[in-house]
């Protein structure tokens, strides 16, 4: 999903709620969504709020907790506001992790993945939507 260009158009305009809204309208339909939550994350960030975005990272890291992606978005975010500790602890996961070269199935639509195979995203629903990446 790309809520880049509405949610522009509603910054312009000062319309925060509806974009907000929009979010958790989407996450109460597929709670699953990490594109969702990363564009809510980035949403806050913008506003300001950046503990809700932190959360909205660590619920995303929670869904995917192999997800790199996840994992660079937080931890960008955690040296950013000087949370050394935190980032720290993330920075060593992804050390530990960097070792282990196992396929990530991820959805085409919504962007979950995991590492075993599935021809329905658990996500999104969406089927046969898999792409493989090492």
């Amino acid at each position: 999903m790309t809520y880049q260009r509405l949610e522009k158009n509603l910054f312009k305009r000062n319309d925060y709620d509806k974009m907000l809204e929009l979010y958790q309208k989407t996450l109460k339909t597929c709670p699953k969504c990490i594109e969702t939550r990363l564009s809510l994350a980035d949403f806050w960030i913008k506003r300001g709020n950046f503990n809700e975005a932190i959360n909205q990272l660590t619920e995303a890291k929670n869904l995917q907790p192999d997800s790199k992606r996840i994992s660079y978005h937080l931890l960008k975010l955690m040296l950013e506001r000087n949370m050394y500790e935190p980032a720290k602890t993330e920075l060593e996961n992804l050390i530990n992790d960097a070792g282990e070269t196992e396929d990530v199935f991820s959805c085409g639509e919504c962007h979950y993945s995991q590492r075993e195979f599935f021809f329905q995203c658990p996500g999104c629903g969406s089927y046969e939507t898999v792409q493989n990446y090492f």
